[in-house]
């Protein structure tokens, strides 16, 4: 999403989260942001900086499936998920307390 996105780059963030449900790849054409904004209902939009939270076995096929709980920090879009810094957190806590 900012211009130091490269395919270099975003290998070496990828070794920041080493856990075998996660899968990490590459999308230069925003494809993946595209299909979970127009999924939350936003057309014109490319959702990144969001944090989404599925029930098990949830399976993305042509389209992303529903998230059970999200947040983001993308400002005007979804104001009722919009958290920024301590509050995302404080958030994102209560998220995964909820689903334990």
């Amino acid at each position: 999403m900012i211009d130091s996105d490269t395919e270099s780059t975003v290998i070496v963030a990828a070794q920041s989260i080493e856990d075998d449900r996660v899968q990490h790849f590459y999308d230069p054409d925003r494809w993946v942001g595209k299909a979970i904004a127009q999924r939350l209902g936003q057309h014109d939009v490319i959702a990144w900086d969001i944090y989404m939270f599925y029930s098990v076995g949830s399976v993305w096929r042509l389209r992303p499936p529903m998230p059970i709980a999200w947040a983001h920090q993308m400002g005007d879009q979804w104001p009722e998920h919009y958290r920024w810094e301590d509050e995302l957190v404080k958030e994102l806590n209560q998220i995964v307390g909820q689903l334990k």
